[in-house]
């Protein structure tokens, strides 16, 4: 080897996914509720050729299966027995199975019920009675932000890799990202078409990727 090299420096790099803003970002890529098999694609996808990817943590919550009365009937309501309980069961079952991710589980909260927005539209069109189809249950993870922000700084404390790649939309976590990048260790976020995400989120990482170009993808 002479006074110059071919070779190119790796940097490693570290996924941070928050499962249900992943999700999302990876619907509107895939145009259907994606799989674990989806999600790995899209995080192999989104690195150049000179990156490594050296793990990927998803932080998501096991499915709400908990029997609460209905808003106006007071019928119980069984999670449990719900398409969207299943769905979502077998989705992390799917991605327990596969060994390109660690899982991080959170909790759901259920924090009562809320109109649906056609209901409100509906009502303020003109009054009628209400029913139990006007609402949807409010259910709030818990303990996921915390567990992200902790191994943010984690990750970039012990140096682990030269990257951390975060595909979210919580702007909480912005103290995490100042620590990381006061470590040294540089933060990329990829939010796809999501439109919401806060510009301050954005600002405080080094670099703010886009794959969200259909090219970006394999099929």
């Amino acid at each position: 080897m002479g006074f110059f090299s071919t070779e190119k420096n790796i940097e490693t790099v570290a996924f941070i996914l928050d499962g249900d803003f992943t999700r999302r970002v990876v619907h509107d890529l895939v145009g259907c509720h994606p799989t674990p098999a989806h999600i790995e694609r899209f995080c192999k996808s989104a690195i150049t050729d000179d990156e490594m990817i050296r793990g990927a943590a998803y932080y998501d919550c096991p499915p709400f299966e908990e029997t609460r009365p209905l808003p106006i009937s007071g019928e119980p309501y069984r999670f449990k027995s719900q398409p969207t309980y299943w769905k979502a069961f077998k989705f992390q079952e799917a991605l327990l199975k596969n060994n390109f991710f660690s899982y991080r589980l959170g909790k759901l909260s259920f924090d009562g019920w809320k109109l649906k927005r056609d209901a409100t539209r509906e009502l303020m069109a003109g009054p009628r009675p209400l029913s139990d189809n006007d609402f949807e249950p409010i259910l709030v993870q818990r303990q996921v932000d915390m567990m992200i922000g902790l191994d943010i700084a984690k990750l970039s404390n012990t140096r682990f890799v030269n990257r951390l790649i975060l595909i979210t939309s919580d702007s909480d976590l912005i103290p995490a990202i100042r620590v990381a990048r006061a470590n040294g260790t540089k933060v990329t976020i990829i939010t796809g078409k999501r439109k919401l995400v806060r510009r301050r989120l954005i600002r405080t990482c080094d670099e703010h990727r886009d794959v969200s170009h259909p090219g970006s993808f394999p099929p």
